[in-house]
């Protein structure tokens, strides 16, 4: 292998290495670049077979399902490969039978035909001919062979997953977006949970705008992953998105010396106080959050709001004024010991209080990537009680309103 290297740097080809974690990057020193096909596909590895072929040489790079091989007989000249044709012509080198080698790869005899036609008018070569009850390789095949068989080898690990993917040896840089008011304390114990089974990961931590801001962010390549209650849109092709938890509407905060509000609530009690409303739990566009319209289906006036834009601030609010919030168990317990001015009750029971989904959101950019897989296993098992992985699907097919089995 190094010496194919060094004869391909040689005649004209420079290469990055034989065998790289990234990328590889391989041109001719000519006016012509010919290879860039790696440097998208992250934390992959990536092999560069670059190998002398009679007069000509021959490129072969391989990702994760992926695997390109270039062929040239000169340095001004290359041409695109399928594997799958070198594939077929090594089963019908071994089997001796057209229709043994299509059976091997899955097609019919006439499907195996023409994929052989095809790579021969791309080699410009007859690569075998048939001569009494064997096929004989040509001098061009007859060189190219061991080649073949050594890129169809690598195809077949790269195809049956070789690459294993190990969180202690992952040194990626992931940045995640997460909602704190899943619990401060619960998000430092994912955290110390995930550095601790990948400890060369680096990982941020941004909070969420829990709105289309999250998707320019994904968009950007500024996040990785969004944890929020904010539902993209439905024709975003580029997005995935899980529902991977709802939160059930609960519970009510006050202050701890709240005037009127003792040890109960009634709804009419809640009607008539005035209310703190988090951005995100208004709905983009400048509709009602989905409590309001609840209430206002029951016939009940729209609630007089203070919209804030963090629970930091909710919580100074709650303390020092007499205003509601209304949130989860888990919020409420999360405001309680944020501030012992603060304390909460149960809602009415006698009223549908509505959920508030948990979204998992990524770009397809990450979506096959093993260290993203892993992080957004590690968050699902955080944020979701469900024993059984959901599977994401496009954000586009998602049903509006429907519980989501995943998305993309």
């Amino acid at each position: 292998m190094a010496a194919d290297a060094a004869a391909a740097r040689s005649k004209g080809f420079i290469g990055t290495g034989l065998s790289l974690g990234v990328t590889a990057v391989v041109h001719l020193a000519t006016t012509c670049a010919v290879v860039d096909t790696c440097a998208r596909f992250l934390q992959v590895p990536t092999y560069l077979i670059c190998t002398q072929i009679n007069q000509g040489f021959c490129i072969c790079v391989v990702k994760k399902y992926d695997l390109r091989v270039f062929c040239c007989g000169d340095p001004g000249s290359m041409k695109n490969v399928d594997i799958k044709q070198l594939a077929l012509f090594c089963e019908l080198i071994e089997s001796q039978s057209l229709t043994e080698a299509a059976s091997r790869m899955n097609i019919t005899p006439s499907a195996a035909s023409q994929a052989l036609t095809r790579l021969r008018n791309v080699l410009n070569d007859d690569l075998c001919v048939r001569e009494k009850n064997r096929y004989q390789l040509t001098p061009y095949a007859d060189g190219a062979y061991g080649v073949f068989q050594q890129m169809v080898e690598l195809w077949k690990d790269v195809s049956n997953n070789a690459w294993v993917f190990n969180p202690l040896e992952c040194d990626s840089h992931i940045v995640m977006s997460c909602y704190d008011a899943f619990g401060e304390t619960e998000l430092a114990e994912l955290y110390r949970s995930i550095t601790r089974k990948a400890p060369n990961l680096g990982l941020d931590i941004h909070a969420p705008a829990n709105g289309p801001a999250d998707v320019e962010a994904l968009r950007a390549g500024g996040v990785d992953v969004v944890c929020s209650h904010y539902e993209p849109p439905g024709d975003a092709r580029d997005l995935y998105r899980e529902t991977v938890k709802h939160f059930q509407i609960t519970h009510c905060c006050v202050a701890a010396d709240h005037p009127r509000i003792r040890d109960t609530l009634t709804l009419e009690q809640y009607q008539a106080e005035e209310h703190l409303l988090i951005t995100f739990l208004k709905r983009h566009g400048g509709r009602r959050s989905p409590i309001d319209l609840e209430l206002e289906s029951r016939g009940f006036p729209p609630r007089k709001t203070t919209i804030v834009n963090s629970w930091h601030l909710c919580s100074e609010l709650l303390a020092r004024t007499d205003r509601l919030v209304t949130t989860s168990r888990q919020q409420a317990r999360q405001l309680e010991r944020s501030n012992p001015r603060i304390r909460s009750l149960p809602l009415p029971t006698d009223f549908d209080w509505p959920t508030m989904p948990v979204n998992m959101i990524w770009h397809q950019r990450t979506h096959n990537s093993k260290p993203h897989r892993w992080l957004r296993l590690q968050l699902r098992e955080f944020l979701s009680a469900v024993s059984e992985e959901q599977v994401a699907i496009p954000v586009a097919e998602a049903l509006p309103g429907a519980v989501e089995q995943g998305a993309r």
